[in-house]
């Protein structure tokens, strides 16, 4: 409902029973049964409506029926505005793409450095525990452990730490006419351990070849 106020008219406000929220990426919307409407508000009219239908209705027939009628002026679907804004937002996700490809090669690096320090730093232990006899598939085991569960101890809070920086992210996309919403699907989270644990895994490769080298 729009008002129309000139300066030094006032406005007078009604109760209403809030019956719900609806989410909407696009605008801020509020909603009323027309006939409430008109008996809260006496003289008001309804310039927009809401209409949803059932499933497997045909849009094109229902967006004909609807423009038909008198004092209908413009019909806007949905869907159609999904389309456009999914569209439009090819720039966006050309650079949510880029962010994760750098934020991938980020970790790759931190995960392969830290792996590598840990047995460099530990060499003299390692060529000590190698001349007193321990086999070498051993050492392995036990670097290998150590590493593996330093990275396993690391994914549930990491992963914990970026849902929450990638909502604080779109939220700072968000005004009071677009919303940005995170949904993170639980295979998701599941991909993202499994690479984290693989790359771990890998980076000790080198570590562990220089580790049977030594004499």
């Amino acid at each position: 409902v729009s008002l129309t106020l000139g300066i030094g008219e006032s406005a007078t406000t009604v109760d209403a029973e809030l019956a719900g929220f609806t989410y909407q990426p696009l605008g801020t919307f509020v909603y009323a049964d027309k006939a409430w409407l008109a008996q809260e508000v006496p003289g008001s009219e309804a310039t927009t409506a809401l209409l949803t239908t059932g499933d497997g209705a045909d849009a094109d027939a229902v967006r004909r029926a609807v423009s038909d009628l008198p004092g209908v002026v413009a019909y806007v679907d949905t869907s159609a505005l999904a389309d456009v804004y999914d569209r439009y937002s090819g720039l966006f996700y050309v650079f949510i793409g880029a962010m994760l490809a750098l934020g991938a090669a980020m970790a790759f690096a931190i995960i392969f450095t830290t792996m590598s320090v840990n047995i460099v730093e530990r060499k003299r232990e390692l060529a000590t525990m190698r001349a007193a006899g321990v086999r070498y598939r051993a050492i392995a085991r036990l670097v290998g452990g150590e590493n593996t569960l330093v990275a396993a101890l690391g994914v549930i809070p990491g992963l914990v730490l970026g849902v929450i920086a990638a909502r604080v992210m779109l939220q700072t996309y968000s005004s009071d006419q677009f919303t940005l919403d995170l949904y993170v699907r639980p295979l998701t989270l599941l991909l993202a351990s499994v690479a984290i644990m693989g790359v771990a895994a890998l980076s000790q490769i080198p570590g562990l070849r220089a580790v049977r080298r030594m004499d």
